[in-house]
């Protein structure tokens, strides 16, 4: 292993044991991700991990959705064949510790107005 490499590895292992808030504060942005999001219904995968899918179906689909958010200031990328079986593209939404409520509230939002909706709710 090049020294550059260990020596990144020993420092990220001190900031790991040090900074338990990032782990506390990476588990309260899923949790409220995932809780924004099942209100509104829009379909999340199984995910406890920092990394939420979204299940998008077409490869179409997730590549437009993708692109729309972009233009919106999100970005949220498209996971589509081979890395997936044919006909499940989704979106991968990738959190962390620095992202605010705020972000996700404006990701939320972003979603909602681009393909899902409440009952009754004007697109």
């Amino acid at each position: 292993m090049p020294p550059a490499i260990a020596e990144a590895s020993r420092a990220s292992l001190k900031v790991v044991e040090r900074d338990e808030w990032r782990r506390q504060q990476l588990t309260s942005n899923v949790i409220y991700f995932r809780r924004s999001c099942e209100s509104l219904g829009i379909p999340l995968m199984a995910s406890d991990s920092a990394i939420q899918p979204i299940q998008v179906g077409s490869v179409e689909e997730s590549l437009r959705v993708s692109e729309q958010l972009l233009d919106l200031g999100v970005l949220v990328t498209p996971i589509r064949p081979p890395t997936v079986p044919a006909g499940s593209s989704r979106l991968r939404v990738t959190l962390s510790a620095i992202h605010t409520r705020e972000h996700i509230d404006r990701l939320v939002e972003a979603l909602q107005s681009i393909v899902w909706h409440k009952p009754g709710q004007a697109a």
